[in-house]
């Protein structure tokens, strides 16, 4: 019994005339929601909040370079290349929409209030008085 071609981007089972792909049908559809896709770079996505990380130690040139923490493999940037620190950003911002609904480790040196998504909450009390 021969199987059935599916799309390899989305799995769907029906037999496509054209090869195993939908054919633009709605392949960038499912590409966006299997990865991000940024200034060379397909990182797929994962349940992890991703945050972009920098070495203290600077590239031989003197430029930065760093990492998507969170993201599955090794996922580097380098202020020398294509997937530059800008780059890695707007992966992590998207990304992290999709995972969440928030950009919320887009950036570490954004507000609090960002990063958590909304108002910083209050202190947890250990059961004394608050007067």
């Amino acid at each position: 019994m021969q199987s059935k071609p599916v799309c390899s981007i989305c799995g769907h089972g029906d037999p496509y005339p054209w090869g195993h792909s939908c054919g633009g049908t709605h392949s960038d559809e499912y590409e966006a929601a299997l990865f991000v896709s940024i200034g060379g770079k397909k990182i797929p996505h994962n349940d992890a909040i991703w945050e972009v990380k920098k070495n203290r130690h600077t590239n031989t040139d003197g430029t930065e370079w760093g990492w998507i923490e969170g993201a599955p493999g090794n996922v580097c940037w380098s202020n020398n290349k294509a997937f530059n620190r800008q780059k890695a950003g707007e992966a992590v911002a998207i990304h992290n929409v999709e995972f969440g609904g928030t950009p919320a480790a887009s950036s570490p040196e954004d507000p609090l209030e960002r990063r958590v998504g909304g108002a910083v909450p209050p202190a947890p009390t250990f059961g004394g008085s608050e007067t």
